[in-house]
């Protein structure tokens, strides 16, 4: 059964605990687990929680998400007041972690399968999303959304980052991803326009699940507009039930500037692995 399947793998791995703040980066680590129904605990963080010392000296040091730990303990006490005995940081290396920590013939898949060049494409994107994309595509929504007029922070606005990150992205985000999705296509035998697969296959992979973040914010503030091949790769994605649960329409009212409405942690307390059930 689920739960047996569940709870064995949890009592190999003991405890493990993904920490995790709605509509941060760590949003695509989540989105992997509910994707691959891991065992594997999603401790939704306040922003409070996050920035907190105990968060600082027991997980992660520089405050931000993701994280992973592990821990010995299977019992329901709270991870954030246990000392891990194992913690990883940054979410393109906890994805491949996750993807290895729990093998399976969907978590090959995941990779991109065992042709050394598709597992290579996969990773490209694990590592160009974090490092490349998100401070872009984070920048653009930031200013766009978040910092909009009769928002909070509307005295933060920067405009000239609005439009010097956009710039950056047409110029350099957006034909490298059509080009990607338009090789997939012929790959897969058919044209970009008519391809209803994904950026490395015709089959969701962990590559999609990493730019699923940036593809989320840019979408919310109509950056596709006048490029279909995108803003169709979004409606895919947009379309899986794991993006649905993890990025539902209230978090870009709920989890923006300045962070301190108690409504976000509450949004993925459902997340993840139930401790004592078979739910994810």
């Amino acid at each position: 059964t689920l739960q047996a399947v569940l709870c064995g793998a949890a009592s190999q791995a003991e405890r493990v605990v993904l920490f995790h703040h709605p509509l941060f980066s760590s949003s695509r680590c989540a989105q992997l687990v509910v994707e691959l129904e891991l065992p594997v605990e999603i401790r939704s963080l306040s922003y409070v929680e996050l920035k907190s010392d105990i968060f600082r000296n027991r997980v992660n040091p520089h405050l931000t998400v993701p994280a992973l730990a592990e821990y010995n303990s299977t019992g329901l006490v709270d991870p954030l007041s246990l000392q891990p005995e194992f913690a990883i940081l940054e979410s393109g290396a906890i994805m491949e972690y996750l993807l290895d920590r729990f093998p399976s013939e969907r978590s090959e898949e995941m990779l991109g399968g065992k042709e050394h060049r598709a597992r290579a494409k996969v990773r490209q994107w694990l590592h160009y999303a974090p490092a490349t994309l998100y401070s872009r595509a984070g920048s653009v929504y930031v200013h766009s959304w978040e910092f909009r007029r009769g928002q909070k922070g509307e005295h933060l606005r920067d405009d000239n980052a609005i439009a010097t990150n956009s710039a950056w992205l047409r110029a350099h985000f957006v034909p490298f991803a059509v080009s990607e999705l338009t090789a997939a296509a012929a790959a897969s035998g058919t044209s970009v326009e008519e391809y209803a697969g994904f950026i490395s296959s015709s089959k969701l992979t962990a590559a999609d699940i990493a730019l699923s973040w940036e593809m989320m914010l840019l979408e919310q503030v109509g950056f596709f507009d006048g490029h279909p091949v995108l803003q169709a790769y979004a409606m895919r994605l947009r379309s899986l039930a794991s993006w649905r649960r993890v990025y539902p329409e209230s978090i870009h009212e709920v989890c923006v500037w300045p962070h301190d409405n108690q409504q976000c942690k509450e949004l993925h307390l459902d997340l993840g692995f139930q401790r004592g059930s078979s739910e994810l």
